[in-house]
């Protein structure tokens, strides 16, 4: 089983860098650090035929925005990033696009997981399907990790709020790859090399 230490070296992610971000978050202080005017990246798929037990078409579909950095600065880390959002909106900006700067900036790559939540034309239960998504953004980016410029041994996945929960739990349901499956991005391991839980901070919410 993983463990669930943070290899801060392989980020370079200081202690009071990390607890700044968490806490300057939760004070709703969080300056965008990305012009919302900004062209995104386009979205991927994560699966090219459809996601298993999708029930509200287009809205319902999970995907990948890749946000990478400079070549000069890049360093081959990759990061997949869940936005907060309680499994009932995602909080993407300050909570995917900002932190994605922050990561691109120290060199790392960074890549936004819009997972399936519960929304009007997609009641619950969830339950598998955020935690598949998760899993198949850490196989995607390890399958595509020569087109994205990342090590695919150094891919790990960064959870917000409810999401620290969908990481965390990504984390410790993992595998090392369906060899059996048609489908060869399922072949690669689901397996975060490195992991990191923001939840909010009860006591000063």
């Amino acid at each position: 089983m993983p463990s669930f230490n943070v290899r801060r070296s392989m980020f370079n992610v200081p202690p009071l860098v990390a607890r700044g971000l968490h806490h300057v978050r939760n004070h709703h202080c969080w300056t965008s650090l990305i012009d919302p005017r900004a062209a995104d990246p386009t979205p991927e798929p994560l699966w090219a035929k459809g996601a298993p037990g999708v029930v509200a078409g287009d809205k319902d579909r999970p995907n990948l925005t890749a946000y990478l950095p400079a070549k000069e600065k890049a360093n081959g880390c990759a990061v997949v990033v869940c936005p907060g959002g309680g499994y009932g909106f995602l909080a993407d900006n300050r909570e995917g696009r900002d932190v994605s700067k922050w990561l691109n900036e120290r060199g790392v790559a960074a890549f936004i997981l819009r997972y399936r939540i519960v929304q009007k034309d997609r009641p619950g239960p969830l339950h598998p399907y955020p935690l598949m998504d998760a899993q198949r953004a850490i196989r995607y980016v390890r399958a595509n990790a020569e087109k994205y410029g990342v090590d695919p041994k150094r891919v790990g996945i960064w959870g917000f709020s409810a999401d620290g929960h969908l990481a965390s739990t990504a984390v410790t349901h993992s595998d090392t790859g369906k060899v059996d499956s048609k489908d060869p991005i399922e072949g690669f391991s689901s397996r975060a090399t490195s992991s990191r839980s923001f939840p909010w901070d009860t006591k000063k919410s």
